[in-house]
């Protein structure tokens, strides 16, 4: 029974269309899927915990994943360049989300994660419209133009073209803004 997708294991795989991942693997690892631009769409099982760095990165063709409970951590780039992917749920399970875990993800417009997440991770997602913060948190304002505050930013501000209008729904549990 496989438990682990290693390291490179599909990658640039570019008329791989489809993959059911099993259910008891628990990691998928760096670049597993990585250039894989035919995948559509992914499921990953309740059982995976960990996310790999650029582990479906410039996976273009990508429109649809779901993100289970039981992900806690999601890599560096996971998700960089998967320009077909318009929505994205990050559960509350996940406590670390690696920087520019979903850059450039150009067609993203509703983003919804945990508040307490901080990562510079939405860069160059230019279409976001909606987001929406959960889970007890606080969240801190900072001035994008401070460099002192420069490693601080906070996920939902990245990206955003000037003139974009975002809504950005605070959910319940969320104390300080």
């Amino acid at each position: 029974s496989v438990t682990h997708i290693g390291k490179l294991a599909f990658y640039g795989c570019s008329n791989l269309t489809t993959i059911t991942i099993p259910s008891n693997v628990v990691e998928i690892g760096d670049s597993a899927f990585s250039g894989c631009v035919g995948l559509t769409e992914i499921a990953i099982p309740n059982s995976v915990s960990s996310i790999g760095g650029r582990a479906f990165s410039e996976c273009t063709g990508l429109t649809e994943v779901s993100i289970p409970d039981s992900v806690t951590s999601i890599g560096g780039s996971a998700f960089y360049g998967c320009t077909g992917l318009t929505n994205i749920v990050i559960p509350n399970s996940v406590t670390s989300l690696g920087k520019a875990a979903f850059n450039r993800c150009i067609s993203l417009t509703d983003v919804t994660l945990p508040a307490s997440l901080d990562a510079n991770s939405f860069a160059g997602c230019t279409s976001i419209s909606h987001i929406t913060l959960v889970g007890k948190s606080e969240m801190y304002d900072y001035d994008l133009r401070d460099p002192i505050h420069e490693t601080n930013f906070k996920p939902w501000y990245v990206g955003f073209k000037a003139g974009n209008e975002v809504t950005i729904d605070i959910q319940e549990g969320i104390t300080i803004i």
